[in-house]
């Protein structure tokens, strides 16, 4: 349930189903200052994901074809997928459909992975990044595009300038 104090933040990627990486930024420099004396920091208690085509449906996959989409949620840009080691990664999952029949269309069976997709962090996340990046790939059995959108239902916390500094560098 939502703290009072809480808001949410959204961000979104577009995955042609081509196998291409591509990545999407969120702009924190409005919620996250590193200041002399005392900083703010961004708190995400909770990341939500959903995955659609362009109109808000579940994107259709080729004939009696597999299809995967992959996302991570990054303090840091990349070109490329980031495993769960890296340290600026903070959440990344996954969408494996199938579609048994013998037409393009919605897949038959679905499954959403969470490698690292806490619908709530139990002590919250603390960014001291000024910008977040979504990163996603879709493969070519998707018969459309891949929207990847994410909520974080996020809230600003004040630190000392000590703790700001040692969190903005563990997340670069």
């Amino acid at each position: 349930m939502a703290k009072s104090d809480n808001f949410f933040l959204r961000i979104e990627v577009n995955c042609p189903a081509d196998d291409s990486v591509v990545e999407a930024e969120l702009d924190l420099g409005s919620y996250v200052n590193l200041g002399p004396k005392s900083s703010t920091l961004l708190r995400i208690n909770a990341v939500d994901v959903a995955y659609q085509d362009s109109t808000g449906l579940i994107p259709a996959v080729d004939a009696s074809a597999a299809a995967y989409t992959n996302w991570v949620l990054s303090t840091q840009s990349d070109t490329s997928m980031t495993r769960l080691s890296d340290r600026s990664i903070i959440a990344s999952g996954a969408l494996v459909a199938y579609n048994a029949t013998g037409g393009a269309g919605s897949p038959s069976h679905v499954s959403d992975v969470n490698d690292m997709n806490p619908r709530e962090f139990l002590e919250g996340y603390d960014v001291a990044v000024d910008t977040l990046y979504l990163r996603g790939t879709a493969e070519s059995a998707w018969n459309e595009n891949v929207y990847i959108s994410l909520v974080l239902e996020v809230q600003q916390v004040g630190a000392t300038q000590a703790n700001a500094t040692a969190i903005a560098i563990s997340q670069t």
